[in-house]
């Protein structure tokens, strides 16, 4: 009787410390997956960065052997660094559209580009509010320059124009 009252206890303890570990990981985790990180670079993971050339190769691994999964053909696509090699020499990237691959750190450069996310398009108005006159309509698509945010909105230039948008319709900015 008693054996078997100890071992019933024991079973208890036992699944308890491991609710209150696993409680504890889930916690560290769901944190660390909300907040950046400080990568090989010393830059943050993740980020936004821009694809340099007019082609570039994505690969499956970090590795110039490696077999190329994409090959991106738009200069000045804005692209998220999700990861990077411990040489901080490769970047594994995501696409707009969620793809992942890996590049090397040559072809990209400091994100000021950024993509219209927006079904339809929008406007681009005098003004950062909804009500202001539009000076053009930009495209779903569209990559634009970035010159700053603040309240939700943010002044782009395109071509000769020069306006605001919303900024959840862009693609390439931090939260922040």
């Amino acid at each position: 009787m008693f054996r078997k009252e100890f071992n019933r206890r024991q079973m208890h303890k036992v699944a308890l410390t491991l609710s209150c570990m696993v409680l504890i990981f889930s916690t560290l985790s769901v944190a660390n997956a909300q907040e950046p990180r400080i990568g090989h670079s010393g830059l943050p993971v993740p980020r936004f960065v821009n694809l340099k050339n007019d082609e570039t190769w994505g690969r499956l691994r970090p590795s110039f052997d490696g077999e190329i999964r994409y090959t991106f053909q738009r200069k000045h696509l804005p692209v998220k660094v999700i990861a990077e090699t411990r040489d901080d020499v490769w970047r594994q990237i995501e696409d707009p559209e969620g793809a992942t691959a890996w590049v090397h750190r040559s072809q990209l450069i400091s994100a000021d580009m950024v993509m219209i996310r927006h079904e339809g398009g929008i406007p681009l108005l005098r003004k950062p509010a909804a009500q202001a006159d539009a000076r053009a309509q930009l495209a779903h698509g569209l990559i634009v320059k970035a010159e700053g945010c603040d309240r939700g909105w943010c002044q782009v230039r395109t071509g000769g124009y020069r306006g605001w948008v919303p900024q959840a319709t862009l693609w390439g900015l931090s939260k922040d």
